[in-house]
């Protein structure tokens, strides 16, 4: 008789557990990610650029949001990344920051993200001017 009363309170709270899930389970997310390559070369010859810095920021409005870190070029100056999409209304900013010194930053701008793949220029620094 134990047995079954104790079968019978595990099927009821697997049960109730069940329904809890169902009606307020965890949340969806309200913006997805898309995977996103980037291939960075210089602007003097077109050669890959290695260890090229990726960054992106958000754009909401009349603010920015803070920088974020998405990941480095490989040595084929290649990089996939993924990036939040939180919709056609928000731009995302990139900025790619070469380790050398003598190539400018780059910053991009994208409001959208149906093109996955992106080629990116760097050129020098007039040091000139």
């Amino acid at each position: 008789m134990k047995i079954i009363r104790n079968l019978l309170k595990g099927i009821s709270l697997t049960a109730a557990m069940f329904v809890f899930q169902a009606c307020y389970g965890t949340e969806r997310d309200w913006y997805g990610e898309n995977n996103m390559t980037f291939h960075v070369v210089s602007a003097e010859d077109g050669s890959p650029m290695p260890h090229v810095k990726i960054r992106s920021q958000l754009q909401v409005g009349d603010t920015n949001q803070e920088w974020y870190l998405l990941g480095y070029t490989n040595d084929e100056g290649i990089a996939s990344v993924w990036v939040d999409y939180y919709g056609d209304n928000f731009q995302t900013l990139f900025r790619f920051v070469a380790d050398d010194p003598d190539y400018a930053v780059k910053d991009t701008l994208l409001n959208n993200y149906y093109h996955h793949d992106i080629k990116i220029v760097l050129s020098k620094v007039d040091h000139a001017q």
